[in-house]
């Protein structure tokens, strides 16, 4: 699934931060990937103007899809960056 859950950061950085750093780029490849076929399929802007609500419903749901893996891919810059910045895991505390 191109769907990343919430607790992806949790469990990929729990094992090592090359690990966190591997789950991010193969999402990220899924994501550009299914952005592309996104804008394919996007229907083109003339048939906005159509006038046809089934034809407006089809552009507005594929806008939607692009605009959500665009923010998914803004997340996961976002992710990196954060585990790019953090402290060594060896330097980090144990909360014990």
């Amino acid at each position: 699934s191109t769907r990343l859950p919430c607790a992806f950061s949790a469990l990929a950085i729990e094992k090592s931060t090359d690990h966190a750093l591997a789950v991010i780029t193969r999402q990220r490849t899924a994501l550009f990937n299914l952005l592309q076929q996104h804008r394919r399929e996007r229907p083109s802007p003339s048939i906005d103007a159509a006038g046809s609500p089934s034809a407006l419903a089809a552009v507005l749901v594929t806008d939607a899809l692009v605009v959500r893996a665009e923010a998914d891919l803004r997340w996961l810059d976002l992710c990196e960056s954060r585990l790019m910045s953090a402290p060594p895991a060896s330097a980090r505390k144990d909360p014990a």
